[in-house]
């Protein structure tokens, strides 16, 4: 008898635990239909406010957001965006699971949309950037040789540790300075957050000649954003070189050329142009890249073989320079129509994470083949608007109504230079410039303020001079 009151106690005990689970299910679907029915029928500000409110949920949240994910993709790309935006508010590593799943799954949508707000996670996403990175795949050559080749998921979450601004990811982003694969992203990252104590490091890279061109640059980029006075030098140097070679090819042009000798940069001189470019640009360069740009040492028009990566990448390391001496060459190749053709397929990484604002402009051909090129106009405006001096705005605007095939990117360039208008900073004059009287030049590249000229003591690289009335 006993024995039979006590099973009947535990059936009774399972029933009720059976219902209390059935129960909390019914409720939880129901929770999770009401927000998501609530989401559905909201307009766009309330959808906003309803994905936020789910993520101060925590990870309870997550799996409303998954849903709501599903949805928003197929509706709107900015409502995606913010529900990726949420998730990686939550900060959990639930929530950074949920982003990675995602970036592997991503087929209607390019990857590195999730990938960014998986950077914006920092420490707690910078682990699962590594790991996509490191994926590889089997690939075949034109030959039909096969080789092990990173994925393309891969080489986006390369690109993506750029955009970590997370200060405790900086001992994960300083161990992987010896990861050849991901040396680079790392070093702009650490300059990104002008985080010191890599300086040993990514001068071994700089002085070792025999290191790939965009790892030098990068890593002097760091130099220059972690001390820029004291590593100053380094660039000086090989700005003396080019200024000397580049003025050696002027002297000495229509001798080479009759001679069917080269009349061109080359070597050290040119990677410089890239390493330039890499490292972000400098004041100090604006005065050699702007008489290497106007001497047409570039030109291919007048040398066989020759592609224009010279003056593509000078044009852009002028902008990048945000030096008023480069103002007037910009200006006069916002008025050229030639065309030029580099090889760029190696700055794609630049364009779409450090420039996003910068549009794909070489995908305007003209001529009369294929790939004839693009017009150098579209580069100078784009550097213009990084050049950030509001008042060429009405030059650009000129190009526009001449080139009209070419208006998103001449409005990329306005749309850049109000915004910095608008924000009543003039990003040119964001260094400081020397006044009157003050000194000019010299190994540190001060630039004279608007007014005002360098009157140059000598006619060496670094000679120095007082600024004077113009």
């Amino acid at each position: 008898m006993i024995r039979r009151a006590k099973n009947f106690i535990d059936f009774k005990a399972g029933i009720a635990a059976f219902s209390f689970l059935f129960c909390s299910c019914a409720f939880a679907n129901d929770v999770n239909k009401n927000i998501y029915d609530s989401y559905l029928n909201a307009g766009d500000g309330e959808k906003l406010e309803i994905v936020g409110n789910v993520a101060k949920m925590g990870d309870a949240g997550l799996p409303h957001l998954k849903k709501i994910l599903r949805t928003s993709l197929g509706k709107s790309y900015k409502e995606y965006e913010d529900v990726l935006n949420a998730i990686a508010r939550v900060g959990t590593e639930k929530a950074a699971m949920l982003l990675k799943n995602e970036v592997l799954r991503a087929k209607r949508i390019d990857s590195r949309v999730p990938m960014k707000y998986l950077a914006k996670m920092g420490k707690k996403g910078l682990k699962h950037l590594i790991d996509i990175s490191g994926r590889k795949e089997l690939a075949f050559s034109k030959a039909l040789m096969p080789f092990i080749s990173p994925t393309s998921e891969s080489v986006k979450a390369r690109e993506a540790i750029v955009l970590i601004h997370d200060p405790a990811a900086v001992e994960d982003l300083g161990t992987l300075i010896n990861n050849t694969w991901l040396r680079i992203p790392a070093l702009k990252a650490l300059s990104n957050l002008k985080a010191s104590g890599y300086e040993t490091q990514a001068l071994k890279i700089w002085e070792n000649r025999l290191n790939r061109t965009n790892e030098r640059g990068y890593a002097l980029g760091y130099l220059f954003a972690v001390d820029r006075d004291r590593y100053l030098p380094l660039l000086q140097k090989e700005l003396s070189s080019f200024d000397a070679e580049a003025a050696r090819l002027m002297r000495d042009n229509k001798d080479l050329r009759a001679k069917n000798a080269r009349a061109s940069l080359c070597c050290d001189q040119e990677d410089l142009l890239r390493i330039i470019f890499y490292m972000g640009g400098d004041p100090m360069t604006a005065t050699s890249l702007a008489v290497f740009a106007e001497s047409g040492l570039w030109d291919r028009r007048y040398e066989r073989a020759i592609d224009d990566d010279q003056i593509f990448l000078s044009i852009l390391g002028l902008g990048l320079s945000r030096s008023l001496n480069a103002k007037s060459t910009l200006l006069h190749f916002l008025q050229e129509d030639l065309l030029i053709k580099p090889h760029i397929a190696d700055l794609a990484e630049i364009f779409s994470y450090e420039h996003p604002r910068w549009p794909w402009f070489y995908k305007y051909e003209r001529g009369v083949n294929k790939n004839d090129g693009f017009p150098i106009c579209a580069v100078a405006a784009i550097a213009l608007g990084e050049l950030g001096d509001p008042t060429v705005i009405p030059a650009i605007e000129v190009a526009a109504r001449n080139n009209p095939d070419l208006k998103d990117v001449f409005d990329t360039a306005i749309n850049m230079l109000r915004k910095n208008e608008a924000s009543g900073q003039k990003q040119i004059l964001s260094r400081r410039c020397a006044g009157e009287n003050e000194m000019c030049g010299s190994i540190a590249g001060l630039l004279c303020c608007p007014g005002f000229a360098c009157k140059f003591d000598g006619s060496y690289p670094d000679a120095g001079g007082k600024c004077v009335g113009e």
